[in-house]
């Protein structure tokens, strides 16, 4: 309670803890946002070839695209 007392004692303290809060926060999104990194999976097939592009992605999510890659070996091919 003696806390919040301070913070509401003065206009310029309460704008400070604002703006400390904010500071804070930003930081911490930053953070966790390079932390978490996207994962982006591109696959494409020319001719009889797959190329895929991976960026940021787990051995998991290599052997799931090629698993789909296999499945859809015959699709958009014209014979």
């Amino acid at each position: 309670m003696e806390f919040i007392r301070f913070i509401f004692s003065s206009f310029w303290t309460w704008v400070g803890f604002l703006i400390l809060i904010g500071a804070v926060g930003e930081a911490v999104a930053s953070i966790v946002k390079a932390a978490h990194t996207p994962r982006k999976i591109e696959a494409y097939r020319i001719d009889s070839r797959w190329h895929v592009q991976i960026d940021g992605a787990h051995r998991g999510d290599i052997s799931e695209i090629m698993n789909n890659a296999d499945k859809q070996s015959n699709v958009g091919v014209a014979e």
